[in-house]
């Protein structure tokens, strides 16, 4: 019904906000589930979007088309599990953002299937680890790597930044390795000593954090290159699907919890096709 207020429409038809409400119960108790579509030979991107603390939409998308959706309380390898395991067959190749328990899932239904890492949530994570600006060098030339991964569009632009890649994990090894003890006084001799041997942590954790990322990451960052069906993001849910969803639901703040699923759950049917026509692709499995 558009951007205005229901006191807006109710004066228009001359009622009350409560009748004008109940006119609409019906409609928000009908179920919206979506369609059963077959996904052999496509490839597909998956997603979580966070509803409210305990309800995450997990989405299942191809590049142009929803396929499949359905609400969880967190994602985890169950609601994943539960989620991909309701698919009409085998895709051809799956991009996501490498979230725990969604690699699980999937490693368990789909063992065969290229799996691409979306490139736009390792650059997300790198800068919620190192900020924009670090303030160590290692850490600077870390964040310039990282950066460059978007321009990397050939398999000699990919091996020209594995070679500057690797000089870096060899000039930074030691750097790495830094430990910070716990202070030596009486105050911290029984918490801080385990074993008769003095407890430590990594000096730079967050800097450790964004290279574990990087080193997890590499094997499945590139198969697009290879593949050029294969997108290197998961931006067509980002800006095709949930930036429409943010702004539906901030039109209709205030809604309770129900009731925005089910405003969800009708914009994704409208996003549905009848049929998915399958890619030209071949099969990589």
């Amino acid at each position: 019904m558009g951007k205005q207020e229901l006191g807006v429409f109710a004066q228009k038809y001359g009622v009350t906000v409560r009748t004008l409400s109940n006119w609409f119960t019906d409609f928000w108790d009908q179920g919206i589930d979506p369609q059963n579509l077959a996904i052999s030979d496509n490839v597909i991107i998956i997603d979580g979007y966070v509803l409210e603390q305990d309800c995450v939409l997990l989405l299942v998308t191809t590049v142009d088309s929803v396929i499949f959706w359905t609400f969880a309380q967190r994602e985890t390898y169950l609601s994943w599990h539960a989620c991909l395991s309701q698919l009409s067959g085998h895709p051809s190749a799956i991009v996501c953002d490498g979230q725990k328990g969604m690699n699980r899932a999937i490693k368990e239904l789909f063992p065969r299937v290229l799996t691409q890492r979306c490139h736009f949530h390792v650059q997300q994570r790198n800068r919620q680890l190192l900020t924009l600006n670090p303030e160590t060098v290692p850490g600077i030339a870390f964040n310039t790597l990282v950066k460059d991964l978007p321009k990397l569009n050939t398999r000699p632009e990919l091996l020209a930044w594995l070679t500057k890649y690797q000089s870096w994990m060899n000039s930074h090894k030691i750097y790495l390795s830094q430990k910070t003890y716990y202070p030596f006084d009486t105050e911290y001799i029984y918490k801080n000593f385990t074993n008769g041997k003095r407890n430590y942590f990594f000096t730079h954790q967050r800097l450790r954090a964004a290279v574990y990322q990087i080193k997890t990451a590499l094997p499945n960052l590139f198969h697009f290159l290879n593949h050029p069906n294969i997108p290197k993001t998961t931006n067509h849910i980002e800006g095709g699907i949930n930036s429409q969803l943010k702004l539906l639901l901030r039109l209709h703040r205030g809604l309770p919890l129900q009731k925005r699923k089910y405003l969800v759950a009708y914009f994704l049917s409208q996003k549905q096709p009848t049929k998915i026509a399958k890619l030209a692709t071949r099969n990589f499995y």
